[in-house]
This record gives C-alpha cells, sequence and structure tokens, in this order.
C-alpha cells in the first residue's frame, strides 16, 4: 500500500506523514494503548493516493489515517483523489502542507475538498479546513457518512457504499 502503513508494536499501526518531496517526516502510531506521534519528528500529512503518482483532482482531507483509508475503500479506490490526514489537529506542519496541496487544486476548475466526520470534532475540524481553503478559492464539498454513521470507518465496517 504505498509503504505509507506498517505494523507497530503492541498492535499498532504506524502511519507515515511525508512533506511535498515524498521525504518522510515523522510516523504516527495508533492502536488500542496508544495514539501519537512518535518522537523526533515533524507532522506534514498522512498521504494515499490510490493511483499512485497519477494526477490529483480531488483532495479527501480527514482526522486520522485510518479515516482516509476507509474513505478510499468505500469509494473504492477513486484514482484521482489524494486521500490526507492531520493527525488530529492542526499544526504549523499540517497547515503548511495542506496549503501547499491546496494551492497546486486551485488551478483545476471544480476541484473540491473533501472534510467531513459526523460528529463534533468533524465540524472542527470542518471549520478549520473552511477558513484555510477560502484563502485559495476553492469550494468545499462536505460528504457526510450516509445512513446517520459517525465516520468512514462505521461506514466500512457495515459495508456500505458512498453516493
Amino acid at each position: 500500500m504505498q509503504d505509507c502503513v506498517r505494523a507497530g508494536g503492541y498492535g499498532s499501526a504506524w502511519f507515515d506523514h511525508r512533506d511535498d518531496a515524498k521525504q518522510l517526516t515523522c510516523i504516527e502510531a495508533r492502536g488500542p494503548t496508544y495514539r501519537g506521534v512518535l518522537r523526533g519528528g515533524a507532522k506534514s500529512l498522512f498521504r494515499f493516493h490510490p493511483n499512485h503518482d497519477g494526477e490529483v483532482a480531488r483532495l479527501a482531507v480527514r482526522l486520522a489515517p485510518s479515516n482516509a483509508l476507509s474513505l478510499a475503500t468505500v469509494e473504492r479506490g477513486r484514482g484521482d483523489k489524494l486521500h490526507v490526514a492531520t493527525a488530529g489537529g492542526m499544526g504549523p506542519g499540517n497547515i503548511d502542507s495542506l496549503c501547499r496541496a491546496l494551492t497546486d487544486l486551485a488551478g483545476i476548475k471544480g476541484a473540491p475538498v473533501i472534510a467531513t466526520d459526523a460528529d463534533p470534532p468533524g465540524d472542527r475540524h470542518a471549520a478549520q479546513l473552511r477558513s484555510l481553503i477560502g484563502k485559495h478559492l476553492i469550494t468545499v464539498e462536505p460528504i457526510l457518512p450516509p445512513g446517520g454513521l459517525n465516520d468512514w470507518n462505521d461506514v466500512l465496517k457495515s459495508g456500505r457504499r458512498a453516493r
């Protein structure tokens, strides 16, 4: 899977964060007893592009890498969408990387940014993103998980597909 996820210790998954030059900047670990960024790194964005190096016309911004991967799976790997995650919050490294990605998309007519979970943290994250996106004159297309579910992990577990 593009070498962006690895099995870590104690049942955790390790998600890499890479800069625009695809250089590793940090490792985000998520497991049953730990969630955080390993020491010595600088958060940027977890990135997953189903089409690897193909053209990106859409950007899906999630809070957690697992949600980014779940949305990619539910959508059956739509090849023109870059899935990114911010490791929960929006720090300087996330914002810088995200602004560069948005600048790249600004030239594509109608390239929406998708960033919504159906819960209060998702609403806060979407509000932060809208404030960033406004500077880039890009429209926002919020996609909520179907059927009253809270996030895309729940959608994947339920076997539903995106509309």
